[in-house]
């Protein structure tokens, strides 16, 4: 691809380039004022022709006219010809623009406006944005020229890309908490030679390099990695056009983007699941995941490709934004003015959910590397995604950044980059804010996809986990947060068809329903918690050390894989009571079996005095313990309140789950 692809000039049919012809800019200003020099009523504004028929509007669009192609016409019994248009100045400043001026451009019918595939419904318009050359501020000129681009690898967008990163370092002091420049990883990727990549050791970089870390999708092709074999030819250096074509592109974008040192776990960890060496690297490396990521200084996303092969940068496919080159006669200062079609209609077919639902985002071991980097560069279908503690961005928005503490998209809520970051200022929905926050980011985690789920389901967790337990003062073990339990044993199964659970699994356990296993109902409670108006009622107590604490610590004994629940049984339940059991296991070996039900959590909205339990459906075992069948709730008041108070009165006993 094309490095240098010129920005696109604005194709104009033969009727909309007279709109923009010598001194029209001058006509149209005055067209928008009256003798006061105020702004006159949109009715007012004088019509002008636009095309006279319906051939010459589809001729105009099949040529692909910047500004007939933006609109639709309206199926109608009447002839909507000839057409008319005329500008609407959104800004009311008298002078010409010096910083910039708003326009709406709308073409009319006998019948009405115009549809536009940005206002299908609405006021259809396009709004246009004059700004003269010198003094288009710096955000915004990078956004023009980025999106001007016809292929995302383009160093146009680079420079977007690491003007984002050079604010980011200079102006958000929280982005950088976590970096610490005198941490290196085992090994990296020197890439400050071109065409040249060398294996070193991180010991050897000094502590001002910053490196930069790449998640991505192996794929299920044999590619070329690090091996016990091929080390000692990685040290000594190898060409960049050895690696297949994802690792390319990004060594070129860490390049452009002012750094020497890139992390690779495929070449930074030693690869072979029958060699000792390798799993002796990995047993070590593993457990420096949370390091790696966390003091790294960018995490770039590959979110598309499937494996190596399937590259960063692609080719935008959508309407491109162009510009026409406006020269207002008489106007003193720059001779041009930079007339941008706006991208708004473009724009909104690019949904934040291409980086929740891409193919990166369904590999487990990413979503604890991007809740744990500081700042994360992605690259998707159509655009390249900006993402850190406090701002996102893309280069496809109307503002080039958005600050989080001040607006928050949706996708930000869903998506766990800021899963620490902007916490709730007052303690209590503090503590809920950072549970709720967990769950997400669990949630999250149980919807990807691990290649060896058996011996990774809990490592993939255990960096963020432990990041969570410093922000909330709890341990972490075995993708338990103490101070979730026991409300965390809440879990159900996801899925509405067959599902067998994981036998090697303790049955209380989240895992042992794994992948086919939904959090929703105890991040919803945390939620409703930090919101503020309701009170939990933990009815139980759940712990899994001698020392009856949650989870065990050093000089404890580990009960694992079994948990101790000090609680209430029941043996019936309300008519109205709902439950979920845990799928065709119970259904095949235990549903003959007794059922006990031990009320877990209460859930009390306080200024309406409404009350939902929630609790386990359990089965005796063979050895006297208790498994878990499902879970119930009810949330019927004058049942609910019944059971409440039944169970309120009974003993509490302990009982083992297993």
């Amino acid at each position: 691809m094309d490095d240098d692809d010129p920005i696109p000039e604005a194709i104009l049919c033969d009727v909309c380039k007279p709109i923009f012809a010598e001194h029209s800019y001058e006509r149209s200003l005055k067209t928008c004022q009256n003798r006061d020099d105020n702004f006159i009523e949109e009715k007012d504004i004088p019509r002008l022709p636009h095309h006279p028929s319906l051939q010459s509007f589809k001729d105009a669009q099949s040529k692909h006219c910047s500004i007939c192609s933006q609109f639709n016409l309206r199926k109608s019994s009447k002839d909507p010809f000839p057409l008319k248009y005329y500008f609407q100045i959104r800004s009311k400043d008298k002078a010409p623009p010096r910083e910039g001026l708003h326009y709406e451009f709308r073409i009319e019918t006998s019948e009405g406006m115009l549809s536009t595939a940005s206002a299908p419904w609405g006021y259809p318009h396009i709004d246009f944005e004059i700004k003269s050359s010198p003094l288009v501020p710096c955000w915004e000129e990078l956004v023009d020229r980025s999106l001007c681009r016809t292929w995302t690898g383009h160093k146009d967008v680079a420079a977007l890309a690491s003007a984002w990163l050079n604010d980011c370092k200079n102006n958000h002091p929280n982005c950088s908490q976590s970096y610490s420049k005198g941490w290196k990883p085992t090994r990296l990727l020197d890439v400050s030679e071109e065409g040249k990549v060398r294996l070193v050791e991180g010991k050897s970089v000094s502590a001002g390099q910053a490196y930069a870390t790449l998640s991505h999708c192996w794929g299920t092709a044999e590619f070329l990695v690090l091996s016990a074999h091929n080390k000692r030819r990685f040290e000594e250096g190898m060409k960049t056009s050895e690696f297949p074509l994802t690792f390319r592109e990004t060594i070129q974008t860490v390049r452009r983007l002012g750094l020497n040192y890139l992390w690779v776990d495929c070449y930074c960890i030693i690869q072979g699941r029958d060699d000792d060496r390798a799993r002796q690297d990995w047993k070590y490396e593993s457990l420096q995941m949370e390091k790696v990521y966390t003091n790294s200084l960018l995490n770039i996303g590959a979110l598309l490709s499937n494996g190596p092969a399937g590259g960063l940068f692609r080719i935008r496919t959508y309407p491109l934004r162009c510009r026409i080159l406006w020269s207002p006669a008489g106007h003193i200062g720059p001779k041009n003015f930079l007339f941008n079609l706006d991208t708004k209609n473009t724009a909104n077919r690019v949904r934040w959910s291409q980086i929740s639902g891409s193919n990166l985002m369904r590999r487990g071991w990413v979503i604890q590397e991007c809740v744990l980097a500081p700042r994360m560069l992605s690259f998707g279908p159509e655009n390249i995604l900006w993402q850190c503690s406090q701002q996102a961005a893309a280069d496809f928005l109307d503002q080039p950044t958005v600050e989080l503490g001040k607006f928050h998209p949706s996708w930000t809520q869903s998506y766990p980059f800021w899963m620490l970051s902007d916490i709730a200022p007052i303690r209590r929905r503090r503590v809920y804010d950072i549970k709720a926050r967990w769950m997400s980011t669990l949630a999250s985690y149980l919807e990807s996809r691990l290649t060896y789920p058996e011996k990774d389901v809990f490592v993939a967790l255990n960096g963020i986990g432990t990041e969570v337990a410093k922000s909330s003062g709890t341990s972490f073990k075995n993708g338990m947060l103490t101070s979730t339990l026991p409300e965390a044993l809440l879990h159900r199964s996801s899925s509405h068809y067959e599902r067998r659970r994981d036998v090697s699994k303790p049955t209380w356990h989240w895992s042992h329903l794994y992948p086919e296993v939904d959090v929703y109902d105890i991040r919803l409670l945390y939620e409703q918690l930090t919101a503020g108006g309701r009170l939990i009622l933990r009815m139980a107590y759940a712990f899994m050390s001698d020392d009856c604490k949650p989870l065990p610590t050093e000089d404890s004994i580990d009960y694992w894989p079994k948990c101790f629940l000090i609680g209430r049984l029941a043996t019936k339940l309300p008519s109205s009571a709902r439950k979920f059991y845990d799928g065709k296991w119970y259904d095949d070996v235990l549903s003959k079996q007794r059922e006990f039900y031990v009320p877990i959590i209460g859930l009390l909205a306080l200024y309406v005095y409404e009350l939902k339990l929630s609790g386990l459906i359990l089965v005796p075992s063979e050895s006297g313990a208790f498994r878990r069948a499902g879970i119930w709730f009810i949330d019927s008041k004058p049942e609910t309140l019944e059971l409440y108070n039944r169970t309120c009165k009974t003993r509490p006993r302990m009982i083992v789950l297993e």
